[in-house]
């Protein structure tokens, strides 16, 4: 009598992504970059983009986050002690920096993270922001690498759109 239609009578499918209504911490999207056939590797004081290891991403929602993560198979050159810097940036603004990111003392490496995951609360807008990786040496003489494995997937930037509380 009200007009309302049922889950029951509802077909399956019949519901568009446009009207499903999302739980707080659900994802709402995610756009998955690998890094591809280019190897990143750097031995410089310079900070540098790695190669492959970018990505550009929209919220479908102001009012959401993005949760980035970066995946990827670190290699450090040689045997002395040698330490690099891990950035990450949502266009030109730092949103995580690592400043022992990799490195080692003699043969010894002390920190060597795979995973960098943060959550991304500083955007409001729906327009598309480029994440990414920069690594920068700060001490030492060895270079560091991530390779790009042919027809691996090891090397990746995910994006997700996390759905905030109403």
């Amino acid at each position: 009598a009200d007009g309302s239609i049922t889950t029951a009578k509802l077909a399956n499918g019949a519901a568009t992504q446009a009207k499903r209504t999302y739980a707080t911490g659900e994802i709402v999207q995610i756009k998955y970059q690998v890094q591809g056939n280019s190897d990143f590797g750097m031995n410089s004081t310079n900070e540098t983009d790695a190669t492959g290891m970018t990505i550009d991403f929209a919220l479908s929602d102001a009012s959401n986050n993005t949760l980035v993560e970066f995946t990827y198979a670190p290699y450090l050159a040689g045997s002395g002690a040698c330490q690099y810097k891990i950035k990450l940036y949502r266009d030109s603004t730092q949103i995580y920096q690592n400043s022992n990111g990799f490195y080692r003392t003699g043969d010894d490496l002390k920190c060597n993270p795979s995973v960098i995951r943060v959550l991304d609360t500083g955007v409001s807008d729906t327009n598309s922001h480029t994440y990414k990786m920069t690594a920068q040496r700060t001490s030492g003489d060895d270079g560091f690498s991530i390779y790009a494995e042919s027809g691996a997937q090891t090397n990746c930037v995910t994006c997700m759109e996390i759905k905030t509380w109403a």
